[in-house]
């Protein structure tokens, strides 16, 4: 209260609607939120208010004093504007070799171009999920680089959370909401992108969000801007999309008493001991358990599919017929010793494809690093790419009807098997593919798709 008269008579000597804040002070929530209604222009708190903020300032003075750059610092008004940290990589092969690296081979990996619609099933059905992306958060709050994410209409979870990170009963949890619904749910309406102020809860709030109100009525809000292109923004207007609810409760990943996790080694070492079955890496969410109870998951019909894997030159049939597919991917699991990656989607080679509608080409080789593929279905979209690398999966070229998997050994790969791919001979391919692949060894499984043009051009 000292703070806000204070503040409230400065505003009225300087005529003055709109404050910035920072030092540690600043994260008061409470003391944030109560502010609004002295400056209705806006009350801004940057992501990093304390002493730990000081170090970003202190780059944009040095760049600024050698002329590199403008004095004035950048705009943050976007929570996406706090994902400052190290631009990681995250390819199936950190993915993979982190698995293993962990003895988590048994995990399974589904890869889509964009996750964000699966973990929004997954909230909506009661799963708690965490989230790791490349960038982490800058500052004290988890903003959906390094979260865990649940739905918050069910009160339950709070104890369910509570208990996973070890805190008192008594202590709350977030809210990430839309910014454009706002003032449907709380008291202001205003910008709360780096969670840095405590609103009032509205009785609809009250009543249908249970999980994310503090015992005072209040909620340490986390606005979201309706255009930002995110994992979370996208992840919360999905879960909006299907509940009506913009809301999604937020917390730091990590376990209580741990820093927030940095690495994607710390990441994955930290879901491994939770009783979390989801975790969204970049493009990919990796799965524990492939349980009946997991029906969001994105695991369609391979039953038509031929699977064979090939050990010594003799080939072992993988029965997809009756076997659900959970029981498919653990049984190429065991055989092959590989993660197993779900592909839902087709990325070719734009050459590759020309090979395909030639009639030239009828498999295709993909090789992952200690992992194998298994695709989600008999029948997926292809992507053309312009180089051999995920590419665009906006607008599909083709789709592709798959008829067999082959895992062999690459070092017993023979002359037809180069032929069926497309290539001139054996020495043709291990060229090509050793090019695309350049850890691609002997001793490595590949996976090996039976394939056709499925005649539905787009």
């Amino acid at each position: 209260m000292a703070l806000r008269r204070r503040l409230s008579a400065l505003a009225a000597e300087y005529g003055l609607d709109r404050v910035c804040l920072a030092g540690g002070l600043a994260l008061n929530v409470v003391a944030n939120g109560s502010l609004h209604d002295v400056f209705p222009g806006g009350v801004y708190v940057p992501s990093a208010p304390g002493d730990d903020g000081q170090c970003l300032g202190n780059v944009y003075a040095a760049l600024a004093a050698r002329k590199v750059r403008r004095s004035t610092m950048p705009v943050m008004r976007k929570s996406s504007s706090a994902y400052v940290g190290p631009n990681l990589k995250i390819d199936s092969t950190a993915v993979t070799g982190n698995l293993k690296r962990a003895g988590l081979a048994s995990y399974v990996v589904f890869e889509a171009s964009d996750s964000t619609d699966f973990l929004a099933r997954f909230l909506a059905a009661g799963s708690v999920v965490c989230v790791y992306q490349p960038r982490a958060e800058f500052g004290p709050r988890a903003l959906g680089a390094r979260s865990i994410l649940a739905d918050p209409r069910r009160g339950e979870v709070v104890s369910e959370l509570n208990s996973l990170k070890k805190r008192d009963w008594f202590m709350p949890f977030a809210p990430t909401v839309l910014q454009s619904q706002m003032d449907e749910w709380f008291e202001h309406a205003a910008e709360s992108p780096f969670m840095s102020h405590a609103f009032r809860a509205k009785s609809k709030a009250l009543q249908q969000i249970p999980a994310v109100v503090n015992a005072d009525g209040t909620s340490r809000v986390q606005t979201v801007a309706d255009d930002e292109d995110t994992p979370m923004a996208r992840t919360l207007r999905s879960f909006f999309k299907s509940t009506g609810v913009p809301v999604l409760l937020n917390t730091s990943f990590n376990h209580g008493g741990s820093p927030i996790v940095e690495t994607l080694e710390e990441a994955l070492l930290a879901f491994s001991t939770m009783p979390v079955n989801v975790l969204s890496v970049g493009r990919f969410i990796v799965v524990k358990s492939l349980s009946p109870a997991q029906s969001d998951l994105p695991l369609g019909k391979v039953g038509k599919v031929n699977i064979q894997v090939f050990r010594d030159g003799s080939p072992t049939l993988v029965d997809g017929t009756s076997a659900p597919t959970a029981s498919v991917i653990r049984r190429i699991q065991n055989l092959t010793e590989s993660v197993v990656f779900v592909r839902t989607q087709f990325p070719l080679y734009g050459q590759y494809l020309d090979w395909m509608r030639q009639g030239q080409k009828h498999t295709t080789i993909r090789f992952r690093r200690d992992a194998v593929e298994i695709p989600v279905s008999d029948r997926l979209p292809l992507f053309e790419t312009s180089d051999y690398g995920p590419g665009d999966r906006t607008h599909p070229a083709e789709h592709v009807q798959i008829n067999g998997v082959r895992y062999h050994r690459f070092g017993e790969l023979k002359l037809a098997d180069a032929v069926k791919d497309g290539f001139r001979d054996l020495e043709h391919m291990r060229h090509d593919l050793t090019n695309i692949y350049p850890t691609l060894q002997d001793s490595d499984w590949v996976t090996i798709y039976d394939i056709e043009l499925a005649g539905e051009r787009l």
